[in-house]
């Protein structure tokens, strides 16, 4: 089966900083459009770090945009989306904060 490497650039790769340290790049594996991909960020002890989507990611209009993620300590933030290859475009289709 062939799998086209999608970059998350905007999720993991190059638009997320966690306080001082950088997510190297990290890739979904996607075959077609309408796969999904569930992502997962935890605070560390300390908390206060600051996620930023970019380009790639497409927030619906129903939603607070940005999305507010967890600042606690320890707090976990769970993000689904589903990618649309014709638009090369990931659509948000949950966000639950501080899980």
């Amino acid at each position: 089966m062939f799998r086209k490497d999608i970059r998350l650039m905007a999720f993991v790769a190059s638009a997320m900083f966690w306080g001082s340290g950088y997510a190297a790049d990290n890739s979904v594996y996607i075959d077609q459009t309408g796969d999904n991909s569930t992502i997962t960020m935890t605070q560390d002890g300390s908390g206060n770090r600051g996620v930023t989507l970019g380009g790639k990611f497409v927030i619906p209009s129903s939603a607070t945009s940005p999305l507010p993620w967890s600042t606690a300590a320890n707090k976990m933030d769970i993000l689904a989306a589903t990618y649309h290859s014709g638009r090369d475009k990931w659509d948000v289709v949950a966000f639950v904060p501080g899980y």
